[in-house]
């Protein structure tokens, strides 16, 4: 079977970003119209607002792109944004540091939709247990480029991944780390979300992201069994 191998490569603004709030539909406003009879309202039929308003977007500033390998670079961004980006504000954060997630995001005239992508992050922290992604029914990527490179050195072929956009290779590496038995938990101490599992350095079963953190929650919970003491 041919190897496996993703090819990934995304742009940044390096002028930054800019988080521009909804703006509210208009309503249409009728205005009286003269008659013979007198005056009456006119509205044409159907047209309810003026303008349909705007989502909230974050919108790149107009530097000249600059071109980078995110994949290549975080091996675990996806847990980044599955545990960080839960708002406008830590989307517009996670944005300034690495990049818009979608083609739109890249285009300085339209923007990223804010909604939309929220709505992916709290779906890959909902199948963050392999039990939730068994009753997801697993994962369905969308529409990643496929190509069979030739491998000039060990004279065979390899199978390319190119995601179309950052969100498709976020998700793309999120299905990987699953695929490799790599767990993601939850931290009983601080409650950041963490991975787990052959190549992370934690056993599979680890309840804490690191062992000082391990160590505060049992002195927390003696402090705390010491107090209750009659």
């Amino acid at each position: 079977m041919a190897e496996f191998l993703v090819e990934f490569e995304w742009f940044k603004d390096p002028s930054g970003y800019e988080l521009l709030e909804a703006v509210a539909p208009r309503p249409w406003v009728p205005k009286p119209v003269k008659t013979i009879v007198g005056e009456m309202m006119m509205m044409e039929p159907g047209l309810l607002t003026q303008d349909s308003g705007q989502p909230q977007k974050i919108k790149r500033k107009g530097g000249e792109l600059k071109r980078y390998s995110p994949l290549d670079k975080y091996n675990s961004l996806c847990l980044t944004f599955c545990q960080y980006v839960q708002d406008a504000k830590s989307l517009f954060e996670f944005v300034n540091e690495f990049g818009p997630l979608t083609q739109y995001g890249l285009e300085q005239e339209y923007g990223e939709e804010v909604a939309p992508i929220l709505v992916h992050a709290d779906s890959m922290r909902s199948r963050s247990t392999k039990t939730a992604l068994f009753d997801a029914g697993g994962l369905y990527l969308q529409s990643p480029r496929l190509a069979l490179i030739p491998d000039e050195k060990n004279k065979t072929f390899r199978l390319q991944i190119s995601p179309k956009n950052l969100l498709d290779a976020l998700w793309l590496q999120f299905a990987q780390l699953c695929q490799e038995n790599i767990a993601f938990r939850t931290c009983e101490y601080c409650g950041d979300l963490f991975s787990a599992g052959p190549g992370t350095g934690r056993r599979y079963d680890a309840k804490f992201c690191k062992p000082p953190h391990q160590v505060a929650f049992h002195s927390r919970r003696r402090s705390k069994t010491a107090r209750d003491m009659p």
